[in-house]
Order: structure tokens, then sequence, then C-alpha cells
């Protein structure tokens, strides 16, 4: 089923405010519930409901039953493995050692690398809204900073 655009439209800014709201919640749960879990066991079950939840999702609205190329697969295992897996473990051990703030600014600027890849490896144009979102990054980023903030 199609969205028209405007419901479109309205629907995806609805769900990019909910998956604003779930990363503080998210990080808000971690600390407070599972710090004494090993990270491993807590990354293997987020990704186990993710893909129980999502799976269904995926083959009711995409209907993917085409067979991928090889370049697609390969693709869709580094983005799996580097992109998703190893990125958990570092976030998560983030959130231990330095806690839910720091480690939520730390994904914020996965937004600014991935900018600048953009520019870099696909010769995408960098506008000015771009810039200004970098650098409300980047002053969130040294607006908690104790070494900042205190000055």
């Amino acid at each position: 089923m199609l969205l028209h655009e405007p419901l479109g439209n309205t629907l995806g800014g609805l769900l990019l405010i909910a998956s604003s709201l779930c990363y503080g919640v998210g990080i808000t749960y971690v600390r407070i519930h599972l710090l004494k879990i090993p990270s491993m066991a807590a990354i293997t079950c987020q990704m186990i409901a993710s893909t129980l939840i999502l799976l269904p999702l995926s083959l009711l609205i995409d209907r993917p039953f085409h067979v991928p190329s090889a370049d697609v697969l390969y693709a869709l295992i580094l983005l799996g493995t580097i992109g998703t897996g190893i990125s958990f473990i570092f976030y998560y051990k983030a959130i231990q050692l330095a806690g839910g703030t720091y480690a939520t600014l730390a994904v914020f600027v996965t937004a600014i690398v991935a900018m600048l890849c953009g520019a870099i490896f696909l010769d995408e144009r960098i506008t000015w809204n771009l810039y200004l979102g970098a650098f409300f990054i980047l002053a969130g980023l040294l607006a908690v900073n104790p070494a900042f903030s205190k000055k």
C-alpha cells in the first residue's frame, strides 16, 4: 500500500520524532537496567528482538521475494557486521565507560562523518543546512563536555 505524498511526509516526520524519543528512552533504560548484563548478551538480544519485529513487517511492506545479487548480499553482510554489529559493541562500551549522554552524542557525530563521506566518495553537495546541523552537533558536544562547560 503506497501512501499519498502529504500523508507519507507527515508519517515520516512523526516516525523520525518517535525514533529520537526512543534514543533517549533506550539510553536511560540501558543505563539503569542493563549495565550488569554483559554487553554481547544485550546486543545479541537486541538484534534478535529487532529481527523478530522487523522481518514480518519487511516481508509485508517491501515484499523482497527476489534473490538479490552477490554485490547486494556482500553489502548487507558488511553493513550488518561492521555498520551495526561492531558499532553496537562500541556503543554499549561507551555507555558503560562514559554514560548515556556521551554515548548518544557520539552517535550524533556519525551524521557528520556520513555527510563528509558522502561528499568525498559520492560527490554529494554539502549545503548550508548540513553545515548548520554539524555546527549544532558540535556545539552540543562542547556544551555537555565538562572541560568546556566549566569555563
